[in-house]
Order: C-alpha cells, then structure tokens, then sequence
C-alpha cells in the first residue's frame, strides 16, 4: 500500500500544525462559558477541586467531562474515594486517559510505517487490530495506576489511624474528654493522614458537628473502615463518659496485627514479580532474533 506511509504522515504533520496553531493563535471565548467561570457554575460539585494546571491532559480531561460520562468498570477504574484518597480530580484522570490512548493509537501505525522504510510490509490486519488493542489497554493505564495508588495511600492511613489510637488513650490517660482528646491527638503529628484527620474535626467544630460523626464521615469519603471504629468508641466514650482506653488499644494492636500482615503480603509479591524483568527482557531478545526473519521468511514467501 504505497499510499499509507504519505497518509500517515500528512496527518501527523497536520496535527502537530493544528496544535502549535491553537496555541499561538488568540481564541474569542464563548460568552456563556465565560460567565459559567466566571460564575462558578462549571465547577463540578465536589468539595475536592484539582487546580487545573494547563497541561494538555487537563485540558483534555475538562473538555471530555463536559460531554462523556463513563461508566465504571469494577475492579479496574479508581471509586471516587479513592481519587479523593489521592487528590486527583476526575477530569484530570480522564485527561490522562484520553491522550494515553491516543498515544496509543498512533504508536502502532508509526511502527507500521518503521516497517514500511524497511521494506517489510505488515498484513492490513496487523496494524489495524494492533492499534485497537493496544488503544484499548492504554485506555485502563491511568485506571490501573490511580487505584494502586489509592491501595498504597488507604494502607497508609489505617497505619496512621492505629497510631492515632494510641494517642487518643494517651489522650484520654491523661484526663482529656472525649471531644478535647480527638481533637488533640490528631494535632500530634504532621503527616498527612493526620493533617486530614486534624482539618476535617476543625471543620466539624465550627459546623457544630461532633468529632466522631465528623469521623464517620471521614471513613465513608476515603473508605478507610479503621475510622468508624474510632468513631465508635469515641462516641461511646461522648455519651457514657465510659473508660475507653483499653478498647483504643486493643484496636489499635489489631490494626498493628492486619497492618504486618499485608505487608508480610506485598513483600512476597514484591520478590515474585522481581524475576518478571528478567523474563520479559529474555522474551523481547527473542522476538528481536526471529521477528526479522520472520518478516523476510514471509516477504520472499510472498514474492
């Protein structure tokens, strides 16, 4: 198809015209997203807003979110706890996943047309279900890559929750109430589960919201189940003026006890996928042997 190789080009070409073009050249904004921004009224309605940083992604992801809405594939696309467990908005993933795929798209044809300068001609098969297969795994990188983070960051809050619950019967030893001992534990420390913790019960106090409904709260924004318990015993603790120290600690060493042994857990999986390097680099020196001859084998065939 000696036509290809100048299509694929011209539109490339055309393309990377057409982006320097909008850069560059002033646009007239519509006059009723305009006031839409200047209104806050496209703001989605989520108390978690990224700031939008210009990028093409982000761009991207906003233009999208105003005219698509995906459905959710369980166990792969991120919940919305768990892009607000890591601070990304949802049209900044959707950015992400946009110009993946499109990187994806194009990828195979540019390696089609690397063939093409070699003279080794792929059947029209090839690339085309190359390039939908590879667009589509693309498509769920990004999905893949925000909900392990939020694995990674919800671990680290019930770790920071069970620390929390020392301090709190540290707290409450020491002759604290209830309210005064949640909201000086989390004062503790700086990291930022406890700087979460902290912000959502200075909040809560001056909406006039106790501190262990402002944790329940909390637990069912991030799905961190670890603060529901807190809140329970705390709000025992709120209601009765009951003893609670030995229930905060016994809590906090089962949180300690489940914590070890995730990570006994990801260790294990750690030094299993450590031989995967090794195997993919053996499997990509081999097709880089016989794919060569493959494509000449197939093109004398073929002659």
């Amino acid at each position: 198809m000696p036509w290809l190789l100048p299509l694929i080009l011209g539109a490339v070409i055309g393309s990377g015209v057409w982006l320097v073009l909008r850069e560059v050249l002033p646009t007239q904004p519509a006059l009723e997203s305009a006031l839409d921004r200047l209104t806050g009224a496209d703001q989605p309605p989520t108390a978690m807003l990224e700031i939008h940083d210009g990028s093409i992604s982000d761009r991207l992801g906003v233009a999208l979110s105003r005219r698509v809405t995906l459905p959710r594939v369980k166990g792969i696309t991120p919940s919305p706890a768990d892009l607000e467990l890591i601070g990304k908005a949802p049209h900044a993933l959707l950015g992400e996943k946009a110009l993946v795929a499109l990187i994806g798209l194009i990828s195979i044809p540019m390696v089609n047309v690397l063939f093409s300068l070699l003279g080794l001609q792929l059947p029209l098969a090839v690339p085309v279900f190359g390039t939908l297969l590879f667009a589509a795994v693309a498509w769920f990188l990004p999905d893949l890559e925000a909900t392990s983070k939020a694995a990674t960051a919800r671990a680290e809050f019930t770790r920071a929750v069970g620390a929390y619950l020392e301090l709190l019967a540290i707290e409450r030893m020491s002759g604290a109430g209830a309210i005064q001992a949640t909201e000086g534990a989390a004062t503790v420390a700086k990291s930022w589960p406890f700087e979460r913790i902290s912000q959502t019960l200075h909040r809560a106090r001056w909406a006039g919201v106790t501190p262990w409904a402002a944790l329940d709260e909390l637990g069912n924004e991030l799905e961190v189940t670890a603060l529901h318990d807190v809140a329970d015993i705390m709000r025992l603790a709120g209601a009765e003026g009951a003893s609670v120290v030995e229930q905060l600690r016994g809590r906090a060493r089962s949180l300690r006890g489940a914590q070890i042994s995730l990570d006994r857990a990801v260790a294990n999986d750690d030094s299993t996928r450590m031989t995967i390097p090794a195997t993919l680099t053996v499997g990509v020196f081999l097709l880089a042997m016989v794919i060569p001859v493959g494509m000449t084998v197939f093109s004398r065939g073929a002659g």
